[in-house]
């Protein structure tokens, strides 16, 4: 009897404890789904935070990167404007001074090639005259020469043909038996030819 009463008593005890392990184990379960579902609320939160926080840090970055560029580039064109304004001064100075260097040189030579056509036109001017022109003139000359020799003469024969011929018939006696008369005649004719070489070194000088 007594082990009876301690069987049940054992077994009460055993059902007792299975009870409450069934609670714990359920208390303890909804606990955690509690906690479980309170830690995915605030992961969800954080989650939320952090997107947030990120995108508008990455907003924020953005724009100052944004901006950083900008202000970088709007300094680079400013430096390599005032780089490229300095060299073009440069380069127009250096250009200005060789400009007036190269005037100057072109000047020097100009006048160098004008004094060396300058000399080179006069010699060829004096070689053509000497070659060309000079032989063409001195024989122009000699044909006016006889021209007007031929043309005095026949005007002087022409002329004093019959006054020729009565001066040396009137003069022939003379001219046979004297011979004052003949140095008479030579000194005339000797006059008549220094007139006529001095009319032909007038043309000639004209």
């Amino acid at each position: 009897m007594y082990k009876k009463k301690q069987i049940i008593k054992r077994k009460k005890i055993f059902l007792f404890s299975i009870l409450v392990t069934s609670f714990l184990f359920f208390v303890v379960f909804f606990c955690m789904g509690k906690i479980l579902g309170h830690i995915e609320q605030q992961h969800e939160e954080v989650v939320l935070d952090v997107g947030q926080a990120l995108e508008n840090n990455l907003e924020s970055g953005q724009k100052n990167l944004i901006s950083n560029i900008t202000g970088s580039a709007e300094k680079c064109v400013s430096d390599v404007a005032e780089h490229i304004k300095v060299k073009v001064d440069e380069i127009s100075v250096y250009f200005e001074k060789n400009l007036d260097n190269l005037k100057e040189h072109c000047q020097m030579r100009l006048y160098q090639c004008i004094d060396h056509l300058e000399q080179h036109t006069k010699e060829h001017a004096n070689q053509t005259f000497n070659q060309v022109l000079n032989p063409q003139i001195e024989q122009n000359l000699i044909s006016l020469k006889s021209n007007i020799l031929n043309i005095f003469s026949n005007w002087l024969l022409n002329s004093f043909k019959f006054e020729i011929n009565w001066n040396f018939l009137k003069f022939l006696p003379s001219f046979l038996f004297s011979k004052s008369n003949t140095l008479a005649n030579n000194n005339i004719n000797d006059n008549l030819n220094n007139d006529l070489n001095d009319d032909l070194r007038d043309i000639e000088v004209k």
